[in-house]
């Protein structure tokens, strides 16, 4: 029994009628489309791109002084919470994430550096 393009699975008991999808497509028709969806990709990709820029997404690194503030913020506190408390009330800015504070204080403990 087919439907639409779309015909029974014969492995299966009558009760328990699976269906597979069948449909062709020439190879003109999909290389249009192959071209269609590579040109929405480059597109979105330089949209992005200017998005980013413009609403400036991509954050500056932190400075060594910065950097530095951190990790003696951490060391009184031990709490990664305080630590961006302390940043707002010191750069007036949005703090580093909690991630960023761990990592500063973890390639410290390890590597002795900042």
């Amino acid at each position: 029994m087919a439907i639409h393009g779309i015909r029974e699975s014969g492995k299966h008991k009558p009760q328990e009628l699976r269906y597979e999808a069948r449909s062709v497509i020439h190879a003109d028709d999909f290389m249009q489309m192959f071209t269609q969806l590579k040109r929405m990709r480059y597109v979105m990709l330089a949209l992005l791109r200017d998005r980013s820029i413009n609403n400036n997404k991509i954050e500056p690194r932190l400075s060594f002084e910065q950097r530095k503030a951190i990790l003696k913020w951490y060391w009184r506190t031990e709490n990664v919470v305080e630590v961006q408390r302390q940043w707002r009330r010191e750069y007036r800015s949005e703090p580093p994430t909690r991630l960023t504070i761990a990592r500063i204080r973890d390639k410290f403990e390890t590597n002795g550096t900042l």
